[in-house]
């Protein structure tokens, strides 16, 4: 996800990194009915060591975002979130 420079809106990205398999299965999906334009792109990120990771599980995603991320307060340009059928979460942030 990445915010517009005006931070009204933001673009979101469904995507994958190095796992061609799983990317495969993405481009299968048909989402012409969710009135979302869908692109296959791309997208070059800024190095890892700019960025912040903050872990959990699921179940503490809001609290992860309004009090270790802050993300009321501080303004970010882009977010990842990772996530597996455990429940764990692994969001990195790119603040501005």
């Amino acid at each position: 996800m990445n915010w517009s420079d005006d931070f009204k809106y933001f673009d979101y990205a469904l995507g994958v990194i190095n796992d061609e398999e799983t990317l495969d299965i993405l481009k299968q999906i048909d989402f012409s009915k969710s009135g979302f334009c869908v692109e296959y792109f791309e997208i070059l990120l800024q190095e890892e060591k700019y960025w912040e990771t903050f872990k959990g599980k699921d179940k503490d995603v809001k609290e992860i975002y309004e009090t270790k991320i802050d993300c009321y307060k501080k303004k970010y340009k882009y977010e990842l979130e990772y996530m597996d059928n455990k429940g764990n979460i692994e969001i990195k942030i790119y603040y501005i």
